[in-house]
């Protein structure tokens, strides 16, 4: 009998466990994980230096292509689609869009080089629900999720040939929209780790969205991810819940 074993960064809840993090605030556990993540090097080097060293974001940077050569996948093209894919964090996005002012020339091959990722664990890929079959809609647009902080301070500075990337990143996370998109990368990833149908839902119609939608035995639970409380809502007959830092 073979068991799959699904190894991945420490979670913020996670963090109270490490001991020279006990004594943090939540509110200081949040920051810090939005400057760190849970990637054990990643973490090592905040514990000795205060940042994450551009050395690590190598090593890093360095098992993902290890990982892509074993499948013969290019690495301009990866790099193209790690960048377009920090750009478009937590926005619903087509193949077709994924692949614009980039050297791949079909959605085919983003397609191909995205399911690569996915099962390498870089990030998740969240469907959009929908609410009269009760299932996917997998022809709609996507989104994606780094399953990690640090994946995107790789794929947005370091591969962009940004050094020092840690006080990049710092200042990056002063633009409260950024600052949203990775809070809600940092939930999905959370909730998605517990919950296999895990789906988003976008009406063309109405323009209303909702970023988290799960699907259970218990039936639909419905989440909105902000960085401050706004106007409870109801869809499908559901309340929204808001999730807030």
């Amino acid at each position: 009998k073979v068991y799959e074993i699904k190894l991945y960064p420490f979670s913020l809840s996670d963090y109270k466990e490490i001991p020279f993090l006990k004594n943090y605030s939540d509110e200081e556990l949040l920051d810090l994980y939005f400057q760190v993540g849970g990637m054990p090097h990643a973490i090592r080097d905040y514990y000795e230096y205060h940042f994450v060293t551009d050395e690590t974001m190598q090593t890093y940077l360095n098992w993902i292509y290890g990982d892509a050569h074993r499948f013969k996948l290019s690495r301009e093209l990866l790099n193209h689609i790690l960048f377009r894919l920090y750009e478009t964090v937590s926005s619903q996005v087509t193949y077709q869009r994924l692949i614009e002012k980039s050297p791949v020339r079909s959605h085919e091959t983003a397609a191909h080089y995205i399911e690569h990722l996915e099962e390498a664990f870089i990030y998740k890929i969240i469907n959009c629900y929908d609410p009269d079959k009760k299932m996917a809609a997998p022809r709609k647009a996507k989104k994606f999720y780094f399953i990690d902080p640090l994946i995107y301070q790789i794929a947005g500075g370091f591969l962009q040939g940004i050094r020092n990337v840690s006080n990049w990143w710092v200042s990056k996370l002063e633009d409260s929209t950024l600052r949203g998109r990775i809070f809600e990368s940092i939930v999905l990833n959370h909730i998605s780790k517990d919950n296999e149908r895990i789906y988003y839902w976008y009406s063309s119609n109405t323009k209303k969205e909702v970023d988290i939608v799960i699907d259970s035995v218990r039936g639909l639970s419905l989440f909105e991810v902000k960085l401050s409380f706004n106007e409870e809502k109801d869809f499908f007959g559901k309340k929204v819940n808001v999730i807030t830092p």
